[in-house]
């Protein structure tokens, strides 16, 4: 059954079991399928007072079809070794390679739907073979598939189904069998693709078998048939498909004959070459049998539609549109996000470029909408982002028409800045002392307001920028960081400012104690400092230190520390500098001389912090005080 005819001139031979060289082949068997139960439209040539030539009107726009695919445990396993991603590849490349001619001719974009790879090691439900004498595809193994699919994947959205099978005997012969105008419909929009499987063959190489099979699909019959072309648009093979192509004799120029149905000889003829669609040396089109003509390789078939079957197809594919075929959507692109990071608040105003944006798009930032977006034109959006945590995000925009386009990684949300700790803390109120501000999240730009004013920053890291401190009033002040998207973070009491040093004398003392928390609880006795706590302590007025004393000199003693840290002494008015005075380790008794300021506003009190995670016992001692 069918008729061995080979493929066209680019897959001219391939490497038998032999060692020879041998024509590759395939076989359709669409004319030998029952018909549709509608009645097929005749393309049937005007007269040149009808409007001859032919207009060939594809669709007027580019419309999509979307094709589901299935294959069997054959053309898993032999094709592709069971290589799910092999055989992934080649069904795109396929599809697009059909895509070269059905988008050029048609007007009409493939899309690839669901589709199953069936590994060999999971037997798929298909059991029907190849014809045993010629090994092509046959009608029971189209109809094996049709039913399978009729009944078990009814839900799947499609507007025709593709079998790609391994079947085939011969890895160097092709064949296929197809319903004939059976787009959208699930009971008989299927085709059957007995693909090649020689070593190298590829998608592109079964795109002119599979897309044939599809063309009938879509409504053609092969182009010397008249049952679907009045008058055929070539005589490439017999008007009829149910005998043999049998060369048993020469016709004049032509270098074959067929055996009709009647059994009457006649000649095949090879179109001239002409250009159809911008494809040059065209003899034959892809719904042609012309590549079959004796000798092999005298006369070829193209991929490229014939106009005449572009009417056809056009005709029986414009009534489907809204039902399996859909204007195509053309997907926005995203070229440039900025500014392409902002605050994790949100809030901050981005513009969006790329192409093809429609006004009421939407627009989302790691799937959260955008808090507003503006339609500027089709280059540009404007939008707010939202609120969401801190990180770098996709960027999805999503035109009315459904076409999207994800923007990877194009977006950050900056985590906001932190200070932990200005070094030195305190210096004089003329200013001048360099400052290191220590903390996380700053960026590149970012500003420094320094008690009131803004000063120049230096950026050295992400977790560092250096100042250098104006010059202020006596006592303690705040410090701002502000990052470049605005994010920022304020340290009250941050830095003090220590007042000018007084014309003062020192005077000293005979050693006297001024507190010991080791004594009962009470202004210059216990309790013990728990971890971290901070404490005032009045000195002047006790042991001899007048209330206009502006510093002491003192022995500070630590006591059997529960754990290692550190002791800080500053005025009793001023922040925690966290300044560390003295040093400690577990356990150990520690005494060390000190000068220590008293606090600026007359209460003459100093302010302790025991800078561990234990308790630790402190008693200071005055040996003199300084004093106008």
């Amino acid at each position: 059954r069918g008729h061995l005819v080979t493929v066209p001139e680019y897959f001219l031979q391939a490497e038998g079991a032999n060692g020879k060289t041998e024509p590759l082949s395939w076989t359709c068997g669409q004319d030998e399928l029952p018909q549709p139960l509608e009645d097929l439209p005749v393309q049937t040539l005007k007269t040149p007072a009808e409007g001859w030539p032919p207009l060939a009107a594809a669709l007027p726009s580019l419309h999509t079809v979307t094709i589901a695919v299935d294959t069997d445990n054959e053309l898993m396993g032999q094709k592709f070794s069971d290589n799910t991603t092999t055989a992934t590849n080649y069904v795109a490349a396929l599809i697009a390679a059909m895509n070269v001619i059905y988008e050029r001719d048609l007007n009409i974009r493939l899309l690839q739907g669901n589709t199953n790879l069936r590994v060999s090691t999971t037997p798929d439900p298909y059991s029907q073979n190849p014809d045993p004498t010629f090994g092509s595809a046959t009608t029971a193994q189209l109809n094996e598939v049709s039913n399978y699919w009729f009944i078990n994947y009814g839900g799947i959205t499609r507007g025709l189904a593709m079998m790609l099978s391994g079947k085939s005997p011969n890895p160097n012969s092709s064949s296929g069998i197809a319903s004939v105008n059976a787009l959208c419909n699930t009971s008989s929009g299927y085709s059957f693709s007995q693909v090649f499987k020689f070593v190298g063959s590829t998608g592109a190489t079964d795109a002119f078998v599979v897309g044939h099979e599809l063309g009938h699909n879509f409504g053609s019959r092969h182009t010397h048939n008249p049952a679907g072309y009045n008058p055929p648009i070539d005589t490439c093979a017999s008007t009829s498909n149910t005998g043999l192509f049998n060369c048993v004799a020469t016709c004049g120029a032509a270098q074959c004959t067929v055996l009709q149905a009647d059994g009457a000889l006649a000649c095949n003829v090879c179109p001239a070459p002409t250009t159809i669609n911008g494809v040059p040396n065209v003899e034959g089109t892809l719904m042609s049998y012309c590549h079959l003509i004796q000798p092999f390789g005298s006369c070829h078939a193209s991929n490229v539609f014939h106009p005449r079957t572009v009417d056809l197809i056009t005709s029986l594919t414009t009534p489907k549109i809204g039902i399996c075929v859909f204007s195509a959507v053309t997907p926005p692109t995203l070229s440039l996000v900025s500014p392409n990071h902002g605050l994790a608040s949100g809030g901050t105003a981005v513009t969006l470029t790329g192409t093809n944006f429609q006004s009421g798009a939407t627009v989302t930032f790691g799937g959260t909408p955008a808090a507003s977006v503006t339609f500027n034109n089709a280059t540009s959006l404007s939008v707010v982002t939202p609120a969401r945590a801190a990180g770098t995000v996709n960027v999805v925009i999503t035109n009315p028409d459904t076409g999207t386009v994800t923007g990877t990684n194009a977006y950050t949300f900056d985590p906001l800045p932190t200070l932990s700790a200005l070094t030195p803390n305190r210096g004089t109120i003329a200013g001048g002392t360099s400052v290191a501000i220590t903390g996380a999240n700053f960026q590149n730009g970012a500003t420094v307001n320094f008690g009131g004013t803004n000063v120049a920053v230096t950026f050295n890291n992400s977790t560092q920028l250096t100042v250098t401190s104006p010059a202020h009033a006596t006592g303690t002040v705040g410090v701002t960081v502000t990052n470049p998207d605005g994010g920022a973070v304020t340290r009250t009491s941050a830095y003090f400012y220590t007042p000018p040093p007084a014309v003062t004398d020192f005077y000293t003392l005979t050693p006297c104690r001024v507190f010991d928390t080791r004594n009962p609880n009470g202004p210059s006795g216990g309790p013990i400092f728990a971890a971290n706590a901070e404490r005032n302590f009045t000195v002047a007025g006790s042991c001899g230190v007048p209330a206009n004393a502006v510093a002491i000199m003192t022995n500070v003693t630590i006591i059997n520390p529960t754990v290692s840290g550190y002791l800080s002494v500053d005025p009793g008015n001023a922040f925690f500098l966290g300044t560390a005075t003295m040093t400690f380790q577990t356990g150990e008794i520690l005494a060390n001389n000190a000068t220590l300021m008293l606090a600026t506003d007359g209460t003459g009190t100093v302010k302790v912090l025991n800078g561990s995670g234990g308790t630790v016992h402190v008693a200071l001692d005055v040996t003199g005080y300084y004093a106008p």
